[in-house]
Formats: C-alpha cells, structure tokens, sequence
C-alpha cells in the first residue's frame, strides 16, 4: 500500500537505501544514498540516489524534495525533469547527521541520531537524539525532541533550548507511526471540517436566497394590498 506523499511523517533512517523511480517512464533511477537537510531552518532540501558501481558503470543524481510525488512502503516516485542534473544541492544542505547537542546552558545532550520529515513539504518536525544519561538523570537511550527546540546548527554540532529537553520523551519503534497517525488524522479532521463549512455555507445561501424570495412575494402582495384599497377608495 502506497502512501502518498501529501499525507503523513516519515523518519530519515527509513529512507535511506529505498529505491527511486521515474513517475513517468518507471526508470529505476537508484537508491537513495543521502538526505539533505537545513538544520537551522529544519528542512529538507533534497536527497541523492546512487545506481550502479561507482565511480564505474554507476551513476549519482540529485533531486529536489519538491519533485516527490509518492512515498511508497517499497519505492519513492518522483517527477524527473527534463533538464536532469541541473539541480544541485546547496553547501548549506548537511546530508550527515551523529551532531553533538548542546544545551543553550552549555550542556552537552548527546548525538544527534535521526529525524522525522513531514512528506508534503519536507519540514523536520521532530530531532531523534542519543544521550548517555548528562541531562537531569535521564536514562541512557534515544530521546524525541520538536524541531522547534533547535536553536541553531553548524557542521558538527547544534545548541538546543534546555527548557525543551529537559523532560524529553523517550522514543520507541512505532512512536513515529503515531506520530504520523496524529497526522492524517488531524488532515483528514481539516477535511471534513472544510467540507461541513462548506455544506453549511451552501445551506446558508440557500437559505438566504429563500427569504429573498419570500420577502419579494410579501413585497408583490403588500403592493397590491395598496393597488386594491386605493380602487376602492375612489368615487363610484
């Protein structure tokens, strides 16, 4: 079952090594090799494929997170444009991961492990990080933080608000599926909100349209209450 890719989270891990294809000829166009993030603006620009043995018989290419059409369980599905190799990742596009992270007390957190991406536009909405138990007593393991704790990024480390990772939940497999599960609920909820307003707003003007024309008819018949009386009001 595909998912589409207007629709739900994915984390980074899961991408990497999932195979790509052209949306419209089926060409197998490699494996996703890396993904490419702006960890000050939390997010992902584009990723990498690569097919083949390389630097022989192989080749690399380069998309951009805008040309996805579908993720799927199996294949990701993009839209290959026809001037292929003209998109180029920017150098502000860090595609490693394993940052230090900082408190911005001066803390140091842990590493930087993964991350949760929204599919529709690429925003990174969660950090994964690993930590040996520094911060508070936390436990040794891998901890979920929002993308709005980070506070600023560079090659090889990241500071991150301390009040937001003070208490931090610890992540499991499958937290990202409820996660994600949050997600198409609250779209699918958005859905049927916007179309209930709208059947309102039709009913609304139903309505509306209904007591104008009940209020031209009182009109008519008011008119014609004063057409009769004043016939019969004049001299026989």
């Amino acid at each position: 079952m595909a998912m589409n890719a207007k629709k739900g989270i994915i984390k980074r891990s899961d991408l990497i090594g999932r195979l790509v294809l052209d949306r419209q000829s089926v060409e197998q166009l490699g494996h996703i090799e890396e993904i490419a993030a702006d960890l000050n603006s939390n997010q992902v620009i584009g990723f990498t494929t690569k097919s083949g043995m390389l630097p022989v018989g192989g080749k690399k290419r380069a998309f951009s997170w805008q040309q996805i059409e579908t993720i799927g369980v199996d294949a990701v599905l993009v839209n290959k444009s026809s001037d292929e190799g003209n998109f180029i990742l920017p150098e502000n596009a860090d595609s490693s991961i394993n940052h230090e992270v900082w408190t911005n007390a001066g803390k140091k957190v842990g590493v930087l492990v993964d991350y949760l991406i929204k599919n529709d536009t690429g925003t990174v909405t969660n950090y994964l990080f690993k930590t040996d138990g520094g911060l508070r007593g936390i436990l040794q393991g891998v901890y979920i933080m929002p993308a709005s704790a980070m506070t600023s990024a560079g090659s090889k480390r990241v500071i991150v608000s301390e009040s937001m990772v003070e208490n931090p939940p610890q992540y499991t497999e499958g937290l990202d599926q409820k996660i994600r599960q949050a997600a198409e609920f609250l779209q699918e909820d958005l859905e049927r909100t916007l179309s209930d307003l709208e059947g309102l707003k039709q009913e609304a003007q139903k309505l509306s349209k209904s007591l104008e024309r009940v209020a031209d008819q009182d009109d008519r018949e008011d008119d014609s209450e004063k057409v009769g009386s004043k016939d019969s009001s004049q001299p026989q």
